[in-house]
C-alpha cells in the first residue's frame, strides 16, 4: 500500500479551505447585493458618476486659481548689479534683498545688503558704501489710493469668490444628481413591484389549471372554463412581458447612477429583493419652517451673494481709482568698514510720493457699473425667493394629497382582496361566474398598481423637496481641502 504524502494532503486541504472561503464571500456579496436601498444608489452616484468627477476637477481648478492669486504676496529675492564699462568713472555696485508684499495697505517690506567699489559721479553717491557694504531694510505703505484695496487684493477677492461659487456649483451637481438617481431608483422600484403584481396575477391563473382539469374530467365544471382560463393566462403573460420590458429599461437608466467599486454600471435583476416601504414624512416641516430653510439653503441665492461680494470689490476698486495716490516709504541702513568718512554709519530716510487723477472716467464708470450690477442681482434674489414660495406650497400640497392617496389605495387593496376571496368561495360553490372571479382578481391587481403609483409619485415629489432644501440622502465629499 502506497504511503500518503502528508504535504500534498495539507496543501489540498488549505486550497479547498481558501476556495470555500472565497465562495462564501462571493455568495455573501451576491446575497447582500440582492437588496438595494436609495441611499446606496445615491452614495454610488456621488463616488463614481462622471459629472461629479468632472465638477470635482473644476473645483480643484478654482482652488488653484485662488492659490495663484495669493502668489502676488509671495516672498521674493531680488538682485541688482551695475558698473561703468567706459568713461571716467569705474564704479561698480551690487545689491541683493528680500521683498515681501503684505496684504494690508498695499504695504511691502524689504531688507538686504548692498556693496560698491570705485568712483561714482556726484548724482550717484547713494551707491557708495564702505568697504564691508551696507545693510538696509524698509517698508512701503499706501496712505490713500490702494490703502483699502489694490489690484493684488482685488484679484484674490475675485478668485476666492470664484472658489466659493465653484464649491456651490459642485454642491448643486451633487443635489441634482441625487434627485435624478433617487427618481430613477423609485421608478425602477415601482416597475419591480408592478412585475410582482403581474406575476402574482399570472400565478393565480396557472395554479387553477390542475384543479380545473380535475373538475372538468369529473364533470363538475364546464370545459369552457378551462379554455377561458387559458385565455386569461395568455393575456396576463402579455401584460407581464410588457412590464418586464419597462423594468429592464428602468434598470438600464438606473445603471447610469448605480455602479460598482470600479465605477462600472450595474444593471439590477428582475428578481431583486428590494421592496416598497412606508412613506417617509419625518422631514416634512410646516410651510414657514420649510420656506425659511429653502431660502437659507438655496444654492442659487448663495451664488448670487458671492457674486455680490465680487460686485462690491469692483465698486471699491472704482472708488479707489478716484483717490489720489499717496505712498510712504521708510528705509534704514547702516554701513560697515572703511571708506569715505562722510558716510554716516546709520541712515534713516523717508520718501513721500503723490499722484492726483485729473480725469475720473475710469473710477466713475466702474462705480456706476457695480451699482447697476448689484441692483440686478438683488432683483434676481427677490424673484428666486418668490419662486421658492410657489414651489414649496405646490410640493407640500402634492405631498399631502399623495399621502392620502397612498393610504386610500391601501384600504382599496384590503377591500379588493376581500371581494376576490369572497367571489372565489362563491365560484367554488357554484354560486358565481368565472368572469366575476377574473374581474375581482384584476381589480385587486389594479388597486395594487394604483398604490405603487401613489408611492412613486409621493417619493418623486419628496425628492424634489429634498432638492429644494439641499437635504442629502448620503453625505457627499465636497468643499475645500
Amino acid at each position: 500500500m502506497k504511503r500518503i504524502n502528508k504535504s500534498f494532503v495539507f496543501k489540498l486541504i488549505t486550497t479547498l479551505s481558501i476556495t470555500l472561503l472565497l465562495v462564501n464571500k462571493v455568495y455573501a456579496k451576491n446575497k447582500n447585493s440582492d437588496f438595494v436601498s436609495v441611499k446606496e444608489v445615491v452614495e454610488s452616484t456621488f463616488r463614481h458618476h462622471p459629472l461629479i468627477l468632472m465638477q470635482l476637477k473644476e473645483f480643484e481648478q478654482a482652488s488653484q486659481y485662488t492659490r495663484q492669486a495669493l502668489g502676488a504676496f509671495d516672498l521674493s529675492l531680488k538682485s541688482e548689479a551695475q558698473g561703468y564699462t567706459d568713461g571716467y568713472y569705474d564704479g561698480k555696485a551690487f545689491s541683493a534683498f528680500l521683498e515681501k508684499p503684505l496684504y494690508y495697505m498695499n504695504s511691502k517690506a524689504y531688507g538686504g545688503y548692498r556693496n560698491s567699489d570705485g568712483d561714482f559721479p556726484v548724482y550717484s553717491q547713494e551707491q557708495v558704501t564702505l568697504d564691508q557694504g551696507e545693510a538696509f531694510a524698509g517698508i512701503m505703505v499706501s496712505l490713500l489710493r490702494n490703502r483699502s484695496i489694490d489690484q493684488k487684493r482685488f484679484k484674490y477677492i475675485l478668485a476666492n469668490q470664484d472658489l466659493v461659487q465653484s464649491e456651490l456649483a459642485l454642491k448643486q451637481q451633487f443635489i441634482e444628481l441625487q434627485t435624478m438617481a433617487a427618481e430613477a431608483y423609485y421608478k425602477w422600484l415601482s416597475h419591480l413591484e408592478r412585475v410582482r403584481v403581474y406575476k402574482e396575477l399570472l400565478s393565480l391563473a396557472e395554479d387553477r389549471i390542475k384543479n380545473f382539469n380535475i373538475r372538468i374530467k369529473k364533470g363538475d365544471l364546464a370545459k369552457i372554463y378551462g379554455t377561458e382560463n387559458e385565455q386569461y393566462i395568455l393575456k396576463r403573460k402579455i401584460s407581464l412581458n410588457k412590464e418586464n420590458l419597462k423594468l429592464y429599461e428602468a434598470a438600464l437608466y438606473l445603471s447610469l447612477f448605480y455602479r460598482d467599486h470600479q465605477g462600472v454600471p450595474i444593471i439590477l435583476r428582475s428578481d431583486n429583493l428590494t421592496r416598497m416601504k412606508e412613506l417617509n414624512t419625518q422631514k416634512i416641516k410646516t410651510e414657514s419652517e420649510l420656506l425659511n430653510l429653502v431660502n437659507e439653503q438655496d444654492l442659487m441665492i448663495k451664488t448670487v451673494l458671492s457674486q455680490l461680494e465680487q460686485v462690491e470689490a469692483n465698486r471699491k476698486m472704482g472708488v479707489n481709482e478716484l483717490l489720489p495716490k499717496l505712498d510712504l516709504k521708510y528705509e534704514v541702513s547702516q554701513d560697515r568698514g572703511n571708506g569715505d568718512p562722510s558716510l554716516d554709519p546709520l541712515e534713516q530716510k523717508a520718501y513721500l510720493s503723490i499722484e492726483v487723477p485729473i480725469e475720473r472716467r475710469l473710477g466713475t464708470g466702474q462705480v456706476r457699473a457695480a451699482k447697476a450690477k448689484k441692483a440686478s442681482l438683488v432683483e434676481k434674489v427677490k424673484f428666486k425667493k418668490e419662486k421658492n414660495r410657489i414651489e414649496v406650497l405646490t410640493l407640500l400640497n402634492n405631498l399631502g394629497l399623495l399621502h392620502k392617496n397612498f393610504d386610500l389605495t391601501k384600504k382599496e387593496i384590503e377591500l379588493a382582496d376581500k371581494l376576490r376571496d369572497s367571489e372565489l368561495i362563491k365560484f367554488n360553490k357554484g354560486a358565481s361566474d368565472f368572469i366575476l372571479v377574473n374581474l375581482r382578481e384584476e381589480n385587486l391587481a389594479q388597486s395594487k398598481i394604483r398604490n405603487i403609483k401613489a408611492y412613486l409619485d409621493f417619493n418623486t415629489n419628496f425628492v424634489e423637496l429634498q432638492k429644494m432644501a439641499v437635504d442629502f440622502i448620503a453625505s457627499p465629499e465636497y468643499g475645500r481641502k
